[in-house]
C-alpha cells in the first residue's frame, strides 16, 4: 500500500472519529458503564460511591462526562458524604480516558475533573481525620504516576481536580462555620511513591459575610507509607492579602478591633505524627480600628516549630515546641518553649527573652493601639530581661523572671520638658505564692487578681513638681499602679495626657499631694480607670468665659473612675471680691458634656450681684446679666448646658438696692435654664419664699417666679427704694412673668398678679399748701392686684382706718406714681387734698377727685 493511500486512511479515520464527536456522544447514554463505574469506584475508595447521567464523549478527548458524583463517608464521621457534587447551570464533571488503554481494550482513566464539588473534612473525637483512610487505602492501591508515557499492568493514577468547590470542616457532629470557598485542588502521582498536591482558595465563614480574606495556596508532596502518622510530607503554604480583621473573624467569629495587612508563608516539613514547621508573618500598617496615624508600625515574626505524636494523633499526646522571633533593630524578642494539648487544659511552658529592645519601639506600637496616647510620643531607653511561664494540669501559671529597663526617658507635645524616669526600673515576674506579701503595694487590688502569677514593678520615685513614689502590677487580666506624693497639677496634668488618659482641658496651675490608683483590664482596651484623692494646697484655675481665674487655697479632690467629689473648696475670685466655701460632685461619663450629673452646695459670706457680673464679664453697674444684654458676649453659657443641681446659701445677697440676709436656694439647671426652687430669705426685715425659673434657650430670655413675701417693714421697702417713708407691715403674695434682653424690654413685657395685705399702715403724702408730709393712716389694707404694661393697677381693695372703710383702686406705675382713688362703701368720697391726718369722706356728688402722688 502507497503511503499515499495510507495517509488518506488516517486522515479519512480522523474525520469520521470527529464526525462521531459531534454526533454520537449526546446520544449515548451509558447506564451500564454508570453501574460498572460506580462499583469500581466503590471497590477503590473502600466506600460507597454514586454518581449520575453518565454520557460518552469523545472530543477533545475520549472520556464520558456525569454529574452528583457522591462518596460516602464512614459512620463514625457522621451521615454527610466525604465528597459530592452540585453541578448547576447545565454543567458536568468530566472524567478522561488514556488512548494508549483504548487500543489495549483496557479501559484506563487519564484524568477526572470535579466540578462545584463540596469536600468534608471530619476530625473524630479521638482525634483522627476522615482522609486518613483514603490515603492509606491509596497507599494499599499498586498504581504507576499519572505522568508514565508507557503502560503496564499497574493502572496509572488519574490526575484528580476539583474547580470551584468548596471544603467544609466538621469536628465531631459539629460543622464549623469557617470553610474554603472558590477551591481549586489538584492531585496526582508524580513519582513511584510520592503524591503532588496542590491547592488555592478562599477562607469564609458561613455565618457572616466577610472581606478582605486573601488567598491561600499549598503545594507540595507525601510519600505512600503504611500508617497514615509515618506518611512523610514536604508542604509550602502561603496567605496572601488578608487583613487582621478578616482573618480574626474567620478563627474566632468576632472582631477584636485590631487592622493591618498580613501575609504569611511557611514551610512544614516531616510526618503528621513529627513534623517540623517555618512560618514568616509580616504585618504591615498594625494598629487598632480607630487610630489614624501619620506613621505607620510593621510587625515581621519568624517561627520554628515542632509537632510530635505518639502516632495515635490523640490529644493527650499532641505536643508543639516553638521558638519565634520579632526583630526590632537593633534588638530582638524572642520566646522559646512547648505546648502539651491535653484536653480542656493545655500544659504550655514558654520563655520570653527581650534583648536590648529599643524603648522607643514599645511606645510607637503603643501609639497604634492606644488611641488616647499623642501621636508624636517618643522616647529613649532599652529594655533587657526574661520572663518565663509554665503551666500543668495541676498546678496555676506560674511566672518567673525580670525585666529591666535603663536610660527610660519620654517625650511629648503635651508632656512639655522630656520625662526622665531613674536610670533603671525593674520589673519582677512572681508566682502567685508570693502574692499576698507583696499585695500592699497596690491598694486596689481586682478581686480576680487575688492568688494568680502576677510582675511587681520595683518602686521608684519620678519628678513630678515633687518626689512622687510609683509602683505597679499586671497579671493576666489587667494592671494597677499607685502614685503618691506631692506633685505640681500642671506637671501631672502633662503626665496624665501622656500616659492616655484624659483629664478636661483646662490651664490649672498650683501644687498639692496626690495619692492615686490607675487600673484597668486588657481585654478590649477598656479604658484606664482612676480612684484616690488629691488634697489642694493651692491651685489657680481659668475657666472659660470668666473675667479671671478661681483662685483655691484649700480642698480635697476624691475621684473614682469617671465620678468625683471635690469637698470644702475654698474658691475666690479676689478681683471681684467674691468668695465661697463649696462641695461638689459629678461624673465625666457623658455623651455631650464635659461633666453631668454634677450637684453642688455653695456657702458665701456674701454675694453681690455686682460681684458676680464683674466675674461673668458682665456690667457690674446694675442688675443686667450678660445674657440679657444682646451687644454682650457670653462665652460662660457653658454653666447653663451641663445639668446640674445643689443648693446655694448665703449671710448677706444683694440685688442693686435690695438686701437679702440668711438667704438659701435650690437650684436646678437643664439645659438652658435655671430653676430656683424654695428660694428663702430676710427681706426688710420679714421672710421670703418662692420658685423662679430663667429660661435662657430662646431667642430672649424669659422669667417666671410665684412667692410670698411675710411681715416685711414697709419703712425699709420704701426707704430701699429712695421713697418717702412709710410705716406698717406687708404681707405679699405674687406670681409674674416676663421676657427680654434688657431691663427695658423685661419690664414692658411684665405680667402678673397678686394679693397684698398692709397691716397699721401710714401713707407719707403732700397737700397742696402745705411743704411737709401728711400721714394717712389705716389699720389695714388689702387686696388683689396685676401687673401690665409696667403698672401695678388695683382692683377694689379695701382700705380700713378711723374715719370708716374705704375702696381703693388705681394704678401704680414702675417709676413710683400714684394714680388711687379713695371711696365709701356708698360710691361717693375722695381723699382730700388739702392734707389731712386721717382720711375723711366728704359729700361730693359732681365727682371723685383723685389723690395723686
Amino acid at each position: 500500500m502507497s503511503s499515499l493511500r495510507k495517509r488518506a486512511r488516517v486522515y479519512l479515520a480522523i474525520a469520521v472519529t470527529l464526525l462521531l464527536g459531534f454526533i454520537v456522544p449526546p446520544t449515548v447514554s451509558l447506564k451500564h458503564f454508570r453501574g460498572l463505574l460506580s462499583q469500581s469506584l466503590s471497590r477503590s475508595l473502600d466506600r460507597e460511591v454514586s454518581v449520575q447521567d453518565v454520557h460518552l464523549r469523545l472530543l477533545p478527548l475520549p472520556g464520558f462526562t456525569f454529574r452528583q458524583l457522591r462518596i460516602s463517608d464512614d459512620e463514625e464521621f457522621g451521615g454527610e458524604p466525604i465528597l459530592q457534587t452540585q453541578e448547576e447551570d447545565g454543567r458536568s464533571s468530566i472524567a478522561t480516558l488514556r488512548l494508549t488503554s483504548l487500543w489495549r481494550g483496557r479501559l484506563e482513566i487519564a484524568s477526572v475533573s470535579l466540578t462545584q464539588a463540596s469536600l468534608n473534612l471530619v476530625r473524630a473525637p479521638d482525634g483522627h481525620w476522615n482522609l486518613e483512610r483514603l490515603i492509606n487505602r491509596a497507599a494499599e492501591v499498586p498504581s504507576a504516576p499519572t505522568s508514565k508515557k508507557k503502560p503496564e499492568a499497574r493502572s496509572r493514577f488519574p490526575y484528580i481536580e476539583l474547580k470551584e468547590s468548596r471544603i467544609n470542616f466538621k469536628f465531631g457532629p459539629e460543622k464549623k462555620p469557617f470553610a474554603l470557598s472558590e477551591s481549586e485542588f489538584a492531585l496526582w502521582l508524580a513519582a513511584e511513591n510520592r503524591w503532588n498536591v496542590r491547592l488555592k482558595a478562599v477562607p469564609l465563614r458561613t455565618d457572616g459575610s466577610i472581606s478582605d480574606t486573601g488567598v491561600i495556596n499549598l503545594s507540595g508532596s507525601f510519600d505512600r507509607a503504611a500508617q497514615f502518622a509515618q506518611t512523610p510530607f514536604h508542604l509550602q503554604v502561603s496567605w496572601e492579602r488578608s487583613e487582621i480583621a478578616a482573618i480574626a473573624r474567620i478563627v474566632r467569629g468576632n472582631d477584636p478591633g485590631w487592622r493591618g495587612a498580613v501575609d504569611l508563608s511557611g514551610e512544614l516539613k516531616g510526618t503528621p505524627a513529627d513534623f517540623t514547621s517555618h512560618l514568616i508573618t509580616n504585618i504591615t500598617e498594625l494598629r487598632r480600628y480607630d487610630i489614624a496615624r501619620n506613621s505607620s508600625f510593621d510587625v515581621r515574626i519568624s517561627c520554628d516549630q515542632r509537632f510530635t505524636s505518639d502516632g495515635k494523633l490523640g490529644d493527650e499526646s499532641n505536643r508543639l515546641g516553638f521558638n519565634c522571633k520579632v526583630p526590632l533593630n537593633p534588638g530582638a524578642i524572642t520566646a522559646e518553649g512547648s505546648v502539651h494539648l491535653v484536653p480542656d487544659s493545655p500544659e504550655f511552658s514558654a520563655r520570653i527573652f527581650a534583648s536590648e529592645v529599643p524603648v522607643n519601639t514599645l511606645l510607637q506600637a503603643a501609639v497604634h493601639a492606644k488611641s488616647t496616647l499623642p501621636s508624636d510620643l517618643s522616647g529613649d531607653g532599652v529594655i533587657d530581661g526574661n520572663w518565663s511561664i509554665n503551666h500543668t494540669a495541676a498546678t496555676p501559671v506560674v511566672w518567673q523572671g525580670a525585666i529591666r529597663a535603663t536610660g527610660s526617658v519620654l517625650r511629648a507635645g503635651v508632656l512639655g520638658p522630656a520625662l526622665a524616669f531613674p536610670p533603671s526600673v525593674i520589673l519582677n515576674f512572681e508566682p502567685p505564692a508570693v502574692q499576698s506579701a507583696t499585695r500592699s503595694v497596690i491598694k486596689r487590688p481586682l478581686p480576680s487578681q487575688i492568688g494568680i502569677a502576677h510582675a511587681i514593678v520595683k518602686p521608684f520615685t519620678l519628678d513630678l513638681g515633687g518626689e512622687v513614689h510609683v509602683s505597679a502590677s499586671f497579671d493576666a487580666q489587667g494592671y494597677r499602679m499607685n502614685v503618691s506624693g506631692p506633685v505640681d497639677w500642671q506637671r501631672l496634668l502633662q503626665v496624665a495626657r501622656t500616659i492616655g488618659l484624659r483629664p478636661p482641658p483646662n490651664d490649672l496651675q498650683g501644687s498639692g499631694v496626690i495619692d492615686a490608683q490607675y487600673f484597668g483590664e486588657w481585654q478590649h482596651f477598656a479604658p484606664t480607670r482612676v480612684s484616690g484623692q488629691a488634697q489642694i494646697k493651692s491651685a489657680l484655675l481659668s475657666l472659660r468665659g470668666f473675667s479671671e481665674p478661681l483662685n483655691v487655697s484649700a480642698g480635697t479632690l476624691k475621684f473614682d473612675g469617671p465620678n468625683f467629689q471635690a469637698e470644702k473648696i475654698d474658691g475666690a475670685f479676689p478681683q471681684s471680691g467674691l468668695a465661697f466655701l463649696g462641695s461638689f460632685s459629678g461624673t465625666r461619663q457623658c455623651e455631650q458634656h464635659i461633666i453631668c450629673n454634677l450637684t453642688f452646695s455653695i456657702q458665701a459670706n456674701e454675694l453681690d450681684a455686682n460681684a458676680l457680673l464683674a466675674v461673668l464679664n458682665g456690667q457690674s453697674n446694675g442688675i443686667t446679666l450678660p445674657f440679657f444684654n444682646s451687644g454682650h458676649r457670653f462665652d460662660a453659657k457653658w454653666l447653663l448646658e451641663a445639668p446640674a443641681s445643689g443648693t446655694v446659701s448665703t449671710q448677706h445677697l444683694i440685688i442693686r438696692d435690695l438686701a437679702m440676709k440668711n438667704v438659701s436656694a435650690q437650684l436646678l439647671l437643664n439645659p438652658g435654664k435655671l430653676i430656683v426652687r424654695h428660694w428663702t430669705g430676710d427681706v426688710f426685715e420679714g421672710k421670703h419664699e418662692g420658685d423662679w425659673t430663667f429660661d435662657f434657650s430662646g431667642s430672649r430670655p424669659a422669667m417666671t417666679g410665684s412667692g410670698s413675701v411675710r411681715h416685711a417693714r414697709m419703712g425699709l421697702v420704701r426707704a430701699a427704694f429712695d421713697d418717702q417713708a412709710g410705716s406698717g407691715i406687708l404681707d405679699l403674695d405674687y406670681r409674674v412673668g416676663m421676657a427680654g434682653n434688657s431691663l427695658d424690654e423685661l419690664a414692658s413685657s411684665a405680667t402678673g398678679t397678686g394679693l397684698f395685705s398692709w397691716h397699721n399702715g401710714t401713707i407719707e403724702t403732700l397737700s397742696p399748701d402745705a411743704d411737709v408730709p401728711v400721714p394717712v393712716r389705716f389699720g389695714n389694707w388689702s387686696g388683689h392686684f396685676t401687673i401690665d404694661k409696667k403698672n401695678i393697677s388695683l382692683q377694689n381693695s379695701k382700705m380700713d382706718s378711723s374715719s370708716g372703710a374705704q375702696v381703693v383702686t388705681g394704678d401704680i406705675t414702675f417709676s413710683r406714681q400714684w394714680n388711687l382713688k379713695f371711696m365709701q362703701t356708698d360710691g361717693i368720697g375722695a381723699l382730700d387734698k388739702s392734707g389731712i391726718e386721717n382720711p375723711v369722706v366728704l359729700n361730693r356728688p359732681s365727682g371723685l377727685p383723685e389723690a395723686r402722688r
